[in-house]
């Protein structure tokens, strides 16, 4: 599932609006721009590990992050697509405070959902048996789609971050895993001049289940310059399984423009994720280059 990224008033990020990832990747000003989570869906009364990216200027103090959901309580399965209940106070159920990410926490118990036992509904269904149509049950685990929000503040004004997940009162088998919570290098000179132009690259090793990885998304920024292949680029270094990578290897590369009057720490990140997986899969790293 996409996830929708927002600023203090709520204006989307990441949205589909691929012009704004593409060219909008100077950090001028705060903004969280990737959100993860240790597993795909939320089980209620089962431990999680949140963190986020929150980008902003040098000398920036990150403080005060908060992280809620809304309709936690609700008896009947239900989903929500959009982020309106978080105006209701009466709906939001805050998991969790911290100073700095990543907070570790305990998803609150969830109610049984009608129609379930133990988590999992028994549904009917046909089913064609070469000639004899019949019908078979299936167990599914019933679950809702809710909203999570990411809230922290930079200088004091409040920055959010929004997604969806999948959340489950009672699972039995083992939660589903994150595919990208895996080591990122970004690779690039410890140093530059001023006016250079750099080139840069970014590979991860893939988990040996992984799949589709070369459709992974890459988001480029940093503090000052221009990326001559923009802010968003695909995969275009996919190795197959050799004896230096027996997993194989995926990456992507850029170009970076250092502006001629820019000195001191220039910093670079690398956000990845697939657009369309669900729950909160981002990763990302950072690499810094001492401009003299």
């Amino acid at each position: 599932m996409l996830i929708l990224l927002l600023t203090s008033c709520f204006r989307g990020f990441i949205s589909g609006q691929i012009k704004y990832q593409a060219t909008e990747y100077i950090v001028d000003t705060p903004r969280i721009v990737a959100l993860k989570a240790s597993s795909l869906e939320m089980i209620g009364g089962a431990p999680v590990q949140f963190d986020a990216l929150l980008l902003a200027p040098q000398g920036t103090e990150i403080t005060d992050w908060t992280i809620s959901a809304c309709g936690l309580g609700n008896e009947t399965q239900t989903w929500i697509r959009d982020f309106s209940c978080f105006e209701d106070q009466e709906a939001i159920s805050i998991l969790g405070k911290v100073d700095s990410m990543p907070l570790s926490l305990g998803i609150p118990k969830l109610p049984e959902i009608k129609g379930c036992e133990n988590g999992v509904r028994i549904v009917e269904n046909s089913a064609d048996t070469g000639g004899d149509t019949g019908l078979f049950f299936e167990e599914q685990y019933c679950s809702h789609f809710l909203p999570i929000r990411f809230e922290a503040k930079a200088d004091q004004v409040p920055v959010y971050a929004a997604g969806f997940l999948k959340w489950l009162p009672f699972r039995e088998e083992e939660r589903s895993k994150t595919e990208y919570d895996i080591p990122l290098n970004i690779l690039a000179p410890s140093t530059a001049k001023a006016g250079e132009t750099v080139e840069l690259s970014f590979y991860f090793i893939p988990k040996p289940d992984s799949t589709n990885m070369e459709n992974t998304s890459y988001h480029w920024y940093i503090d000052a310059g221009e990326l001559l292949r923009t802010g968003l680029t695909a995969s275009t270094d996919v190795e197959s399984p050799s004896i230096d990578y027996p997993l194989g290897k995926v990456g992507t590369s850029n170009q970076l423009v250092i502006p001629e009057d820019y000195h001191g720490t220039l910093r670079i990140w690398v956000v990845i994720h697939q657009s369309w997986n669900e729950g909160l899969d981002m990763n990302w790293v950072q690499r810094d280059i001492e401009v003299q």
